[in-house]
């Protein structure tokens, strides 16, 4: 009928016209999202922005190949602290860090003490919160009662932000010294180190 319609039309306008008010008058500031927590402690969302100073410390792994008379692989075991300074260039990421290491090299027959400093200098590409890289350096490598020599140190590595000032990583290790102590054997040294460290 006529006045159903009527109706119709000015329910259909009375909804229009509240819509229309509320897009408008609307001034509530939009929710924004609470920070991420874990176990009620607030954790802010990482920059990705590589470029500063950082400190931390390492556990290493790995084996070393002694090629001499006995042709003895031996087990290494470190901790031990880095640290270093990072330049973000936007795509790229460059830098330099120095590492020292305090461990045992274990054979079969004995247990030896051994200390390893590394100046390494670091090339990478910045995926946001996480850099993959490649290094490559100087090491020397003190073994007690054996001597120590000074050779070249490359490899791969990985750092993830877990937050603005906290990062863990990871790094494979190549170590190679010629004539070590003067006497005429090589000594290869193969790591496997996790890392955590915090930047400022």
């Amino acid at each position: 009928s006529e006045t159903e319609m009527k109706h119709g039309i000015l329910a259909f306008a009375i909804l229009a016209a509240t819509g229309t008010t509320a897009l408008a008058g609307d001034t509530n500031p939009p929710i924004e999202t609470p920070p991420i927590t874990n176990n009620g402690i607030s954790v802010a969302p990482s920059s990705g922005d590589w470029t500063g100073s950082y400190v931390g410390l390492q556990y290493a792994t790995g084996e070393l190949d002694a090629d001499d008379d006995s042709d003895e692989d031996f087990d290494v075991d470190a901790f031990g602290i880095h640290g270093g300074y990072l330049y973000d260039l936007g795509s790229y990421v460059v830098g330099g860090e120095l590492s020292f290491d305090a461990g045992e090299v274990e054979g079969e027959d004995s247990d030896i003490d051994s200390e390893t400093t590394r100046l390494k200098a670091i090339a990478g590409y910045d995926f946001g919160e996480f850099l993959p890289y490649v290094v490559v350096g100087i090491s020397e490598l003190d073994v007690e009662e054996n001597g120590s020599e000074t050779g070249l140190v490359y490899g791969l590595g990985g750092s993830y932000q877990v937050s603005e000032t906290f990062r863990v990583g990871a790094e494979y290790l190549i170590e190679e010294y010629d004539d070590f102590n003067g006497e005429d054997f090589d000594v290869d040294v193969d790591t496997f180190e996790i890392r955590a460290s915090f930047s400022f």
